[in-house]
Parts: structure tokens; C-alpha cells; sequence
């Protein structure tokens, strides 16, 4: 009998920490107070930002982000259709990734602000359970 308390206990408290609808890789991308470039999917981080080996551009006028290694072996490049304004503002987004393995791309993106602090966003699309964090500089 105890051990079942124990594991109800334990399933209630997983059912409900992240809340309705939010995913543990959300809550710990959201909850993360880093302000390393990342893109992360699913919850695994997709490259590991060097600021000595990768470049990074803005472009206003294309309202396009990118990242790329030194080499251009790892890459990826986010396009808005508006720059989020106030957290909690969502934003379509057009993403472009390269690593090994190959090229991909995704269309249907839609990223909420969760937080931003100076030039720095923190992004999450909860569909496509993506993360990012970019700098607009």
C-alpha cells in the first residue's frame, strides 16, 4: 500500500509541474536563464554555439537571424514576418537548419516571446516543441 501512495504521489506530481499543455522540454527551456545562442528541438540542444568558431548576422530588412559555424558546416537562419514586441506576443517564423546529416527546413513555425532582456529573445514554438534564443543586434 505504501509504495502505491509513493508512486501516485509521484505520477500527480509529474502530471501537474508542468501545468496543462506545457511540455517538460518547455518548462526547461522556458525556466533556463541563459543567454547562449541555442535551438533547441524536442528538448536536445541542435548545435553547440562557439562564440570563437561561429558567426552570427542580423538582418533588419529580411528580419532574418542566422548562426553559422566557421566552416559553414553548421548553420541555421530565422526568418519573422514581425519582430515579437512584448512577451507572450506570438510570431511566424520561417527556419532553415544545416548540420550533419543534411539540410532542413520548416515553414509553419510559430514562436511566443517568453522572455527578452536587451537584445537578447528567448523564443518557444510549442507545436514543433522548438526553442531559441538569438540576439538582435
Amino acid at each position: 500500500m505504501r509504495r502505491f501512495a509513493i508512486m501516485a504521489a509521484i505520477m500527480l506530481t509529474a502530471a501537474v509541474s508542468c501545468g496543462p499543455g506545457i511540455s517538460a522540454d518547455e518548462d526547461s527551456f522556458v525556466s533556463d536563464a541563459s543567454t547562449d545562442i541555442c535551438f533547441s528541438m524536442n528538448g536536445t540542444d541542435m548545435f553547440s554555439f562557439d562564440e570563437k568558431t561561429w558567426q552570427l548576422s542580423w538582418s533588419d530588412g529580411g528580419m532574418t537571424f542566422r548562426a553559422m559555424d566557421d566552416n559553414l558546416e553548421n548553420w541555421f537562419s530565422v526568418s519573422f514576418s514581425r519582430l515579437p514586441v512584448s512577451e507572450g506576443e506570438s510570431v511566424k517564423c520561417q527556419m532553415k537548419w544545416f548540420r550533419a546529416g543534411g539540410s532542413h527546413s520548416a515553414t509553419d513555425m510559430s514562436f511566443t516571446l517568453v522572455r527578452s532582456s536587451g537584445n537578447v529573445l528567448r523564443l518557444w514554438d510549442r507545436k514543433n516543441q522548438v526553442g531559441l534564443v538569438i540576439h538582435k543586434f
